[in-house]
């Protein structure tokens, strides 16, 4: 259930009056993201990003800890991001972490072994930082959106959902339901059984129902996460991942019931020939179609909007607007 890849690629920039330029890393429980950008404190000008599938909260869930092999994957990535964070010239890097290592007891020496190497310090941030920050982000470019807002994170440790309006985050929920956690605890077999895709789903359907403005139907519901991209992806049938295509884009909750539904049908060898479809998230993209899927259903919404915008976009807004500060090795 592991892997790692990073790539990057390059964004627009519009110009216009913008700060610093600075690179803000997402240090996910799977997935680990870049950005090195230009803000001014009310949009977020990309230059650069990246990705790469670590599965750093592999097998956290059950252990307490980061494991050896989570964190020599973790630091390979980091030197590819690295290489690209010097030749870009950035002033400043602002790494947080998240679920994972929230959990894991033996944090501090994933984060010391980084500032030794990359001379960065990784901050450990609450869930209501990450839904804020997933907030901003997913509304840093987004279209006019009517009544409230709910923006959905869904990652490898956790879910986090924030709720608001253009006029900012007014609440938010931190679950312990992730795509790695949950396809750990729950799926044991290959091809996955219907007793544990419901014991999935009923686990997902009873952290949500503690969540209560999930009742008020918000208007838009935005997604910022893996799950979201690939899932736009695959519904397309896209051979090569296009952002363009991707970002924005609106999937019906009947599109991604089908998608579920060919999921569970497949062994993880053959989802992994499904255009679309990474072969280094074959394993835990159920989850997280399940996942989003009772969401949809907790707050009575047929659709959802995937953004490419997410937490790393929102810590560069708090950069500029000085809330979000550098931390010391």
């Amino acid at each position: 259930m592991s892997g790692s890849r990073c790539v990057s690629g390059n964004g627009h920039n519009p110009g216009g009056n913008v700060s610093k330029r600075i690179a803000t890393l997402d240090i996910g429980s799977n997935t680990f993201l870049l950005l090195i950008s230009e803000s001014d404190g009310r949009r977020v000008v990309p230059l650069q990003t990246g990705y790469g599938v670590v599965r750093l909260g592999e097998g956290t869930d059950k252990t307490g800890r980061i494991s050896e092999a989570a964190m020599e994957r973790a630091m390979d990535c980091l030197q590819d991001f690295w290489q690209n964070i010097r030749a870009a010239g950035c002033e400043q890097v602002y790494a947080c972490g998240t679920s994972a290592l929230r959990d894991a007891s033996n944090s501090g020496d994933f984060i010391e072994r980084v500032c030794r190497r990359f001379g960065f310090e990784i901050q450990i941030i609450e869930g209501r930082q990450e839904a804020l920050y997933s907030f901003y982000g997913a509304l840093s470019d987004a279209p006019e959106t009517p009544g409230p807002v709910l923006v959905v994170d869904i990652g490898g440790g956790s879910t986090e959902l924030s709720f608001g309006d253009l006029s900012g985050m007014k609440s938010f929920a931190s679950l312990k339901v992730g795509t790695v956690r949950m396809t750990e605890r729950y799926i044991r077999c290959d091809p996955v059984t219907e007793d544990e895709v419901l014991a999935l789903r009923e686990a997902a359907r009873h952290q949500l129902a503690g969540v209560e403005f999930l009742q008020q139907q918000p208007g838009t519901i935005i997604e910022v996460d893996g799950t979201g991209t690939i899932l736009a992806t695959m519904a397309l049938k896209l051979e090569v991942y296009d952002d363009e295509r991707i970002h924005h884009m609106r999937l019906q909750r009947a599109e991604i019931e089908k998608l579920t539904a060919t999921l569970i049908a497949n062994t993880i060898a053959d989802r992994r020939k499904l255009p679309g479809l990474p072969a280094n998230r074959a394993d835990v993209i159920l989850a997280g179609a399940l996942i989003i899927d009772e969401i949809l259903k907790a707050a009575g919404r047929d659709a959802v909007t995937i953004s490419t915008r997410g937490l790393r976009y929102g810590m560069a807004l708090g950069v500029a607007r000085g809330e979000l500060l550098a931390g010391s090795c």
